[in-house]
């Protein structure tokens, strides 16, 4: 009887322990590769690859994936794929965070310029469906990223049925560096038209020599501004919210600007406007975000770029009074109190601004210009019109705090770039350098003294 009791409870114990280690392992697992190729798929590609080159102009396209600033960064691995192809890109429509509902073609956002962009071709996916021609399977990467891949809502939105017509085609690949690209791809003339669920993640150049001509710095100077010029209405529009915040009336008279506390032109400086900083607050689906790296980082084996940030003290995910002290830091490294400032919020729900710790520093918000983001709808639904213009405001500051783990705030001084096409050109960092040449100074947010690490307010690089 008692042997039979320890057996019991040696078999609970190691119960135990085991939902605990499954537990601890699913903890910290952010990474999760698609599993590996079925045969069948393998020798299906192969075969497509194999097939006589079809005649005509052959096209390459795919699904925009996740928020629209993801989406701007899988806009240019598709740009890559598409030389290494020797293929016309299909442009997809700009769509709202994670959904096919709100949806804009790329060119009511962006006015393209396509004679800037050879050898590079493209085509806006609108004027493709036109031509009736179609892909004969998806195809989907196995990529390892730590979102999951979303399904095909785009492509039931354009009304096709390339995605369930035949079963997708999975290809397996070994890396994405353009020599394996070539590889798997290359071949593959027999296929008027290779369509792709995701090419975010997808494009890994460990040296820039291994760009396709014209190289580096055509792509990042000409193509990629080339590609995403802010459209007239979105420029105008951001340049009217800039010009009411400062209180110098740019394209638009003072009278007509909506009433914030504290904004006016500025008494003691006639004629003058103010300078204008830029705050990006981020909240909602960051909570869990964060949380995720806070687990990577607990794993003992973060990515390096998620463990340089972290040892950086920068901040992922901000409680009010980490805010309110790299707010303070902002204002210390655009002049302080002596200079006239207009604080710009980039946040979805800008209830905390008026909060008792942020409230003192009088931040206004795209909430503040509702009637501006109305104006470019309804080619431009809200979703996709509030983002691109947040980021034009910001991109007009002098002085920024963004989160350096939000792709948001990459965008913003991707956009800064762009506007400075021969000085940075497409960027998701800006360094020291930079910076200087273009007349801007970029804080990411820190945690604090209380978070267990002392704030900078100097510069970041």
């Amino acid at each position: 009887m008692r042997l039979a009791l320890r057996l019991l409870l040696f078999a609970a114990c190691a119960l135990f322990l085991l939902l605990y280690w499954a537990r601890s392992i699913s903890a910290v697992t952010v990474v999760t590769p698609t599993p590996p190729a079925p045969a069948a798929d393998v020798k299906d590609h192969a075969d497509e690859c194999r097939a006589p080159a079809a005649a005509g102009e052959r096209f390459l396209l795919y699904s925009p994936q996740f928020g629209l600033s993801n989406q701007l960064v899988a806009l240019r691995n598709a740009v890559v794929w598409a030389l290494l192809l020797n293929r016309t890109l299909v442009l997809p429509h700009l769509l709202g965070h994670g959904t096919a509902s709100s949806m804009a073609a790329h060119g009511t956002a962006f006015a393209v310029r396509p004679s800037a962009l050879a050898p590079l071709r493209v085509v806006e996916m609108d004027a493709f469906l036109r031509r009736g021609l179609a892909p004969r399977r998806l195809r989907v990467l196995d990529i390892a990223a730590k979102f999951a891949t979303q399904g095909d809502g785009y492509f039931d939105a354009l009304g096709v049925r390339w995605h369930n017509a035949t079963a997708p085609l999975r290809v397996p690949m070994r890396d994405f560096s353009p020599a394996s690209i070539r590889a798997a791809f290359g071949g593959c003339a027999g296929a008027r038209v290779l369509a792709f669920r995701s090419l975010f993640a997808a494009l890994d150049v460990k040296d820039w020599r291994e760009y396709p001509p014209p190289g580096l710095g055509w792509l990042n100077k000409v193509a990629m501004p080339a590609l995403l010029r802010a459209a007239p209405a979105l420029t105008s529009a951001a340049a009217e919210v800039v010009g009411c915040l400062r209180g110098g009336a740019e394209r638009v008279p003072f009278s007509s600007c909506p009433a914030i506390d504290g904004y006016g032109p500025p008494p003691d400086l006639p004629g003058a406007a103010r300078g204008l900083a830029c705050a990006h607050i981020r909240a909602g689906d960051f909570v869990d975000e964060c949380a995720k790296y806070q687990r990577e980082m607990a794993s003992g084996k973060p990515r390096p770029w998620v463990a340089s940030h972290f040892s950086k003290g920068w901040s992922c995910l901000q409680e009010p009074h980490t805010l309110a002290a790299n707010l303070r830091a902002l204002v210390g490294a655009a002049g302080g109190a002596a200079r006239p400032l207009a604080l710009y919020a980039s946040i979805e729900d800008p209830s905390p601004l008026r909060g008792e710790a942020l409230r003192p520093f009088n931040l206004s918000s795209l909430a503040d210009f509702e009637p501006w983001v109305g104006r470019l709808a309804p080619r431009l639904p809200a979703p996709i019109a509030s983002v691109l213009l947040d980021q034009l405001v910001c991109a007009r500051a002098s002085h920024l705090v963004l989160n350096a783990f939000s792709t948001f705030s990459q965008l913003v001084m991707g956009r800064i770039g762009l506007e400075h096409a021969q000085t940075v050109g497409w960027a998701r960092d800006l360094n020291e350098a930079q910076q200087r040449a273009v007349g801007v100074q970029v804080l990411f947010h820190r945690r604090t003294r209380r978070d267990g690490v002392t704030l900078s307010n100097g510069r970041d690089k």
